[in-house]
């Protein structure tokens, strides 16, 4: 026991991360409470203990007091002259479900609205794109002195459209998205983004609405981008015409009923007397292709009608009044959803110290209520509606995919390396526009053969999307190259290839065993257990792509002879080969714990650690229990 128990301390010090030794810590003063009380009263007096305490608590209060106020007080940034001003919307949403099943709720929501190309804070209220100082959390709350950046509202960048940071933050991701639509950021020069921002750095934001004015400061466009629970999001581009009745694309057999939606808005305008009356309207309709709630399937279409919130000219303040209507694939509304101002629109930049408490007291809790109040209302549906629950599919070549889980993102590394190497050796002019799933800020790269480098008047061009980081998980249980591109692009759909053939000239089945370098003993014995836990995985059962983005399949990947589970994949051989050690302990810690997870965790990395969490946890109580002072 006298050679044990400090080598199991040792070991503990030695090889446990933070948690481990917070946990382990928690147990020892737990364990030795009643040692360490008596150590400290015979050196201490516990009054003046106790009063020091007080004093301190005290003083720690004041400070936040002091800092509270002093961040409320804050000079505001001012607008560029012919911007709309940045204000906070008090509105409240409701969706009426009319069939399979009707359900009907309503509650409040706080949206903000900014001008986009503005960078700053108004009224140490709401910010937007203001860079955080990289300041530990003790000395934030010992400091007076508030950080700029950290109001209570907040807009960053990083949440919106494309994952990842972009230099010109909104301004630049907004550019970037209006070119893929084949449409010009000049066109729009004045944008006005409303959302829900985040409260204390937390967010739940179903939709966002940006409208896209002209030089006449008219509205002549509108981007919804719609977010589901999964953290998948989809953008909705579209042009209008105000005041015109946009219904061209409208299914001639929908039962969606314009005429109604405009006079519960008028009805609802009176009651609380807003100006919706005298706001430019618009009209549009299109296809849905996303999943965003469980209970309605990818198909059918939106119909949409908003109003003009800075109407007119960008000098009005509201009020917010937009509906989304969702229509089966039969064209018969299904659910319509709304989103309305419920009072005056807010500027933080004129309010006054106390009407800025008194509206924090009021809407603080708004925000963090929206996921807790959807889960109820998924509850009711589920339980009480007794609707049927859908399966999430993965999503379609024009829908942003959840984030890379560490497993994924260690594993995308080598494929990347991977795929960069195969173009590389490769003897046709050929480039290859690779698009990652899930990893902010490497999303594309372009790789060129050495062939394509001499000759680029005969390049043929492939472009890799993944479109969900699900699919690096899946393709290292694959121990054939080709049979996992083949499943994964025609059954699961979890990558989306612009000529597969192209892919077929240059990428091997499997790789040669030439040399394999490893580690050392036990990075031999990782490799090992990934051999041997290799199985391929079952494919995903889900509806297909979208019609409109169907139309490169024409060349269908020949079904290959796949290899016998249990084996080196190419990958893997690729990684014992030719990868950096960083990578080469990356792509094993990440394959392993994944394929233990499969065996261990039902299937889900996440909580293998916590397993091992729980399994530390114990060790450390076992410890601390037979080591007392």
């Amino acid at each position: 026991m006298e050679i044990t128990i400090p080598f199991s301390l040792v070991a503990i010090w030695a090889l446990g991360n933070t948690a481990d030794l917070t946990v382990f810590f928690i147990f020892f003063l737990s364990r030795n409470w009643d040692t360490l009380s008596k150590f400290v009263t015979a050196y201490v007096d516990p009054g003046t203990l106790l009063d020091t305490l007080k004093c301190g608590l005290s003083a720690l209060a004041l400070i936040q007091v002091i800092r509270f106020i002093r961040g409320l007080s804050v000079k505001s940034t001012p607008v560029q002259d012919g911007l709309p001003k940045p204000m906070l919307f008090p509105c409240r949403t409701s969706h009426t479900r009319l069939f399979p099943k009707k359900n009907t709720f309503s509650y409040s929501y706080l949206l903000a609205g900014v001008p986009i190309g503005w960078k700053g804070s108004s009224g140490g209220m709401l910010s937007v794109d203001l860079p955080k100082k990289n300041t530990p959390w003790y000395w934030k709350l010992l400091s007076i002195t508030p950080d700029p950046a950290s109001t209570w509202y907040s807009i960053d960048a990083d949440d919106y459209m494309e994952p990842g940071h972009v230099e010109l933050g909104l301004d630049g991701k907004l550019w970037r998205y209006l070119k893929t639509q084949g449409a010009r950021r000049e066109d729009f020069p004045y944008v006005y983004l409303v959302t829900a921002a985040k409260f204390m750095g937390y967010v739940s934001n179903p939709v966002s609405f940006w409208h896209l004015y002209g030089l006449d400061k008219e509205l002549k466009a509108f981007v919804v981008e719609v977010n589901n629970t999964f953290n998948e999001r989809h953008m909705y581009f579209s042009n209008t015409n105000l005041g015109v009745s946009d219904t061209s694309e409208v299914p001639k057999d929908t039962d969606f009923d314009w005429q109604n939606i405009e006079q519960e808005a008028s009805s609802f305008d009176k009651s609380q007397k807003l100006g919706i009356k005298d706001q430019s309207k618009f009209r549009k309709h299109w296809s849905k292709d996303f999943y965003v709630s469980p209970f309605n399937s990818r198909k059918g279409s939106y119909s949409q009608l908003s109003y003009d919130p800075l109407f007119p000219a960008l000098t009005g303040k509201g009020p917010v009044n937009t509906t989304l209507t969702l229509n089966s694939s039969k064209a018969h509304a299904k659910l319509v959803a709304r989103v309305f101002s419920t009072k005056p629109a807010v500027d933080p930049s004129t309010m006054s110290l106390l009407g800025k408490i008194m509206f924090l007291a009021m809407w603080w809790w708004v925000g963090l209520a929206t996921f807790p109040r959807t889960v109820h209302q998924a509850g009711i549906l589920l339980f009480k509606r007794k609707m049927t629950f859908l399966l999430r599919p993965e999503p379609t070549k024009d829908t942003i995919g959840r984030q890379a889980d560490d497993c994924e993102t260690a594993i995308e590394s080598a494929f990347r390396s991977y795929l960069r190497h195969l173009v590389e050796q490769a003897d046709l002019p050929v480039v290859v526009k690779y698009i990652s799933g899930g990893l902010p800020g490497s999303s594309e790269e372009l790789m060129n053969s050495p062939a394509a480098q001499l000759a680029p008047h005969t390049v043929e061009v492939l472009e890799f999307k993944v479109l969900t980081p699900l699919f690096y998980s899946r393709f290292v249980r694959y121990a054939d190259n080709l049979d996992a591109l083949h499943h994964e692009f025609n059954e699961s759909r979890t990558i989306w290839l612009s000529n597969s053939l192209i892919l077929l000239d240059f990428l091997p089945s499997s790789v040669p065993a030439l040399d394999r370098r490893f580690a050392g003993r036990w990075d031999q014995a990782c490799f090992g257990a990934i051999r041997s836990l290799r199985a391929r995985p079952a494919p995903i059962k889900g509806p297909m792509y979208a019609k409109d983005s169907n139309k490169h399949e024409v060349l269908p990947m020949p079904k290959p002879k796949a290899i016998q589970d249990g084996s080196f994949s190419a990958l893997d051989e690729f990684v014992l080969q030719e990868a950096s050690p960083l990578e080469h302990a990356e792509y094993r810690r990440g394959v392993l714990k994944l394929f233990l997870s499969d065996h261990l965790a039902l299937g889900d990395p996440s909580f293998l650690g916590l397993e091992l969490f729980i399994i530390k946890a114990a060790i450390s109580w076992v410890v601390v229990k037979n080591y007392t002072l």
